[in-house]
């Protein structure tokens, strides 16, 4: 071999080396999910109003943490207020995500609270809603109480256009008399 063969085959060796080395530095940047912090922005006391067809929401949370690149955003202590012409519901629970204008979901110790009745789950509690279909489902120890009467059910979905409640697994009905 020549020596302008060695010094060729060294640069093209010392090419290589530092194409490896730097398309593995920072390979966690590359991970699916992962978001550069200056595109994840936090909102203390974060309060949100919208509209959709005669409903109204109001969204607050005690912490918003917001992902620009995929439209989430982290809420620690919700409260959820729904409003429509007939309707008025609100809800806490101790943590969820909003899917901008599109879904809600809400974990931890739900409560909430209708003009005639009041509604909570156990501890691993579950609260879906979907804005565009205006249904919802609230999982885990679900209990209704209206008016001393209560309804204990693993799952309760609610069709806010219908005004129809289902509740599934392991229901019992209390009466007060």
């Amino acid at each position: 071999m020549g020596r302008r063969f060695k010094v060729v085959l060294a640069a093209a060796g010392g090419l290589i080396s530092l194409l490896i080395l730097f398309s593995c530095s920072g390979s966690d940047k590359r991970v699916k999910g992962y978001v550069p912090p200056s595109n994840v922005f936090e909102i203390k006391d974060f309060e949100m109003l919208t509209g959709r067809e005669g409903a109204n929401y109001r969204l607050l949370a005690a912490k918003a943490s917001f992902n620009r690149i995929e439209n989430i955003a982290e809420l620690t202590d919700i409260t959820v207020e729904f409003e429509d012409n007939e309707d008025k519901i609100t809800a806490t629970a101790d943590r969820g995500y909003y899917m901008q204008n599109r879904y809600l979901v809400a974990e931890g110790n739900i409560k909430g609270r209708t003009p005639e009745l009041s509604f909570k789950t156990g501890p691993e509690g579950i609260m879906n809603y979907d804005f565009e279909n205006y249904t919802g489902t609230v999982e885990n120890d679900v209990e209704c109480d209206q008016g001393g009467n209560i309804i204990k059910a693993d799952k309760a979905e609610m069709d806010f256009k219908t005004k129809i409640t289902e509740f599934k697994g392991n229901v019992s009905i209390s009466y007060s008399m």
